[in-house]
């Protein structure tokens, strides 16, 4: 399937016949893609989109997703027809269970650990950090075993998150060093790329969660909060390293940056130009189509696409039995996933 990523206000979308086609503000046409090509629209910023467009998108059950121009996810628009309440139920009622929620809470948290500090090795080439650095990962792993709530859970894995970007500010070029997690606004390049890549990430679980007929706002880790998919805060956990970090990691390596790629706005945050959205968005969606031995007990490479539809049918199962050990995380069992 294809994905229409549009970064600028500067274009619109119209419908043909069974196709929909991008032209600029002035009416020149830039691209045609039939419909059966695309699986989800990403807008950033004021595209224009005709409600024909809208009302043909929804009944071929194809997601349009409205962000900010400096890449916040604000909404989305999808048709009603993926709904399935006996799955909804299952999962209203595995939700609701407090020994099944904690115990996929600790599952979830590992392997987000695990992910984490298996990117802070692969990027430690110079010996930066020493074995006794990474001795934070494996007590939280242990102390994240022995938790009795879900709020001890996420206790070890917020102090283990402040070590994990502490240390990450160590291993990117000098020129681009930050001294931990900044958010609302990000003070610095490493934090507005991750920030933006999160809000993508989120969307396209949203999308995986709600392909399967689930919901995404009943979470299993994260508390209820209006107008949030928890459930997709909680798969989006381990992923955020294996994707999003690891691609910016690269990016902050290879690419030339300059001081017209982002402005810095008065109360010093830090914001993305066109060009690095657009940079960032490609390699990005080129890691999502990497294959990778993402699987529990499969050999084979799949990518991201294929395995988060796995995984969100193995959530699904898992909900329905209210057993554990029917959904895996990432990699589980492996050494390495990347």
């Amino acid at each position: 399937m294809k994905e229409i990523l549009l970064i600028t206000d500067q274009y619109k979308l119209r419908k043909r016949e069974t196709s929909i086609v991008l032209t600029t503000l002035l009416g020149e046409e830039v691209q045609e893609v039939a419909m059966g090509m695309i699986d989800s629209i990403s807008v950033f910023g004021n595209v224009q989109l005709s409600t024909q467009l809208l009302k043909s998108l929804s009944k071929e059950g194809i997601e349009v997703y409205f962000f900010s121009k400096s890449g916040g996810y604000l909404a989305h628009v999808e048709s009603s027809y993926k709904d399935n309440s006996v799955a909804q139920r299952h999962q209203a009622r595995a939700t609701d269970d407090f020994y099944y929620c904690l115990a996929m809470s600790k599952k979830i948290i590992s392997a987000k650990i695990r992910h984490s500090k298996e990117l802070l090795l692969s990027y430690n080439e110079d010996g930066l950090l020493d074995e006794e650095d990474f001795q934070v990962f494996e007590q939280s792993l242990v102390q994240i075993e022995e938790a009795k709530t879900i709020s001890e859970v996420l206790g070890f894995e917020g102090k283990c998150a402040k070590s994990y970007f502490y240390y990450l500010g160590f291993l990117v070029p000098n020129e681009f060093r930050f001294k931990g997690r900044s958010k609302r606004p990000p003070k610095d390049l490493f934090n507005a790329f991750i920030s933006f890549g999160y809000a993508n990430l989120y969307k396209y679980l949203v999308g995986a969660i709600r392909r399967h007929g689930l919901l995404p706002s009943f979470g299993i880790v994260h508390q209820d909060k209006p107008a949030h998919a928890s459930l997709a805060s909680d798969l989006m956990e381990e992923w955020r390293s294996i994707l999003v970090d690891d691609v910016v990691m690269r990016l902050l390596r290879e690419e030339v940056i300059t001081k017209e790629d982002y402005t810095v706005n008065e109360n010093g945050g830090i914001y993305l130009e066109n060009r690095l959205r657009t940079v960032f968005l490609q390699r990005l969606s080129q890691r999502m189509n990497e294959a990778h031995p993402y699987l529990f007990s499969d050999k084979k490479r799949y990518d991201f696409f294929y395995a988060v539809d796995q995984q969100v049918n193995a959530l699904k199962r898992s909900f329905e039995e209210k057993d554990v050990e029917l959904f895996h995380t990432i990699g589980e069992g492996k050494d390495e996933v990347v």
